[in-house]
């Protein structure tokens, strides 16, 4: 039994041992390395031998190897067989892992470069430790040269972080710090936000750089206008009130507080019939009411405007100030009404000329009428360009006594007297007007 089991284990142990080195061979292409490999593969090939010469020495009777022993080779012979073959498992794994790294990586890499602001990842001593290519062009230098220096040297070209410095702050506070600075005529923002590891303690930081001339520009432009929006408010030499979408008094200029006696704190968010007289609080009401009832109101349009309608403010100490009133509808960009802007001129002076005018025709109409009436002899009174403009009633009383005795009907006589009066305007000749009698 002995003599048939020995050699049947020196068999398989021969096998397994060529198959081990067959498959170290095979991990050379799986691995890529290929003299482990090979010392691995030569060396389960002499052990593959000289199970080959032991089961030579059996069948000649040369040698008569221990069972035990031998069964102790087979199972290292089962387990190296086996060892081997799960190896290219292992190694594929590893390679599908790294190349699912190198793909997320790449990813990355082209999702950080595609960023267009600056931005680095930076170690807990403010070391760069990976930039993208915005940053790159923005310090103009390669990478290799960027990565390991501290930020401040490379902006700024300080040893140390400058002063109120984002980074710094970020590294007490661990939470987003910013900060915007220039360099010659550009404007950048920085932001620096933390990285925490996993059990949230400070690993690192994201600076970000992003260049915000063109913002400054606008932003800029946009305090110039409004600057120069409220110096027109402010010099306005006319009362001038912004009223909000719920009729109430926003904003009003220092012409509007002097005339109405009130100060711009007291006005701000009062309802603006507060402004106008009693009397003309529900025409007011009226005006506005599409802001606070609109559904009640004809729907506005932003061309909508009041012009030259005469209202009457209301002073704080009761006074009432005649005033021309014109307003214009406020909207936001997407057509809606937001407001009234509301400008009005006193006119208490023009009120005082139209009556002091007024009284002076009056008197004036008077006299006139008193020497259209009075005076005996007749009057003929013509226009710039001669037309006839009035006649008083001793010329007619004339034109009636003398008319049949001249042969002449009142209209024919009138017309007579009426031309020979415009010739001696236009050739400046002073003479009575003698008129022949009529022979027909």
């Amino acid at each position: 039994m002995t003599v048939i089991f020995v050699p049947i284990i020196l068999v398989i142990s021969f096998l397994l041992q060529f198959t081990a080195a067959f498959l170290a061979l095979r991990l050379i292409r799986i691995t890529g390395r290929q003299r482990a490999w090979l010392f691995i593969a030569a060396g389960t090939s002499l052990m593959a031998i000289r199970r080959g010469i032991t089961l030579l020495q059996v069948f000649r009777s040369e040698l008569s190897p221990d069972p035990i022993a031998e069964l102790i080779a087979l199972a290292i012979s089962v387990l190296m067989v086996f060892g081997v073959a799960w190896i290219p498992p292992i190694f594929l794994s590893i390679k599908r892992s790294e190349k699912e790294l190198r793909e997320s990586a790449q990813k990355w890499q082209t999702t950080f470069d595609a960023i267009s602001d600056a931005v680095c990842l930076l170690d807990l001593k403010g070391r760069i430790l990976q930039c993208n290519i915005a940053m790159t062009k923005l310090l103009g230098k390669p990478s290799s040269e960027i990565i390991g220096c501290k930020c401040c040297g490379l902006i700024h070209g300080t040893s140390e972080p400058i002063t109120e410095c984002p980074f710094v702050r970020m590294c007490e506070t661990h939470q987003r710090e910013t900060m915007d600075f220039s360099i010659g005529s550009q404007w950048f923002s920085v932001s620096v936000d933390p990285v925490l590891d996993e059990t949230g303690k400070l690993a690192g930081a994201i600076h970000i750089i992003a260049d915000i001339t063109e913002r400054k520009a606008a932003e800029d432009a946009l305090v110039a206008s409004k600057a120069y929006t409220e110096s027109i408010i402010q010099n306005f030499l006319d009362t001038l009130v912004v009223v909000d979408a719920e009729a109430k008094i926003q904003t009003v200029n220092p012409a509007t507080c002097r005339l109405l006696g009130y100060t711009e704190e007291e006005l701000k968010g009062q309802p603006v019939s507060m402004i106008f007289a009693e009397e003309e609080e529900e025409e007011v009401k009226r005006l506005f009411q599409f802001f606070r009832e609109p559904e009640k109101a004809e729907t506005p349009h932003p061309q909508d405007t009041i012009r030259n309608r005469e209202f009457t403010y209301k002073t704080k100490d009761g006074q009432l100030v005649p005033m021309l009133f014109n307003a214009s509808m406020l909207t936001d960009e997407m057509g809606n009404v937001i407001g009234v802007v509301a400008g009005a001129k006193n006119i208490t002076e023009i009120r005082q000329a139209q009556e002091a005018l007024r009284k002076t025709e009056d008197k004036f109409r008077n006299v006139i009428e008193n020497i259209f009436k009075f005076v005996p002899e007749g009057l003929l009174v013509l226009t710039d360009k001669l037309n006839v403009f009035r006649r008083n009633k001793a010329l007619e009383d004339l034109v009636h006594q003398y008319a049949e005795k001249l042969n002449y009907t009142e209209e024919e006589l009138t017309d007579i007297i009426t031309e020979q009066v415009k010739m001696r305007i236009i050739s400046g000749e002073k003479s009575d007007i003698r008129i022949p009698r009529n022979q027909r």
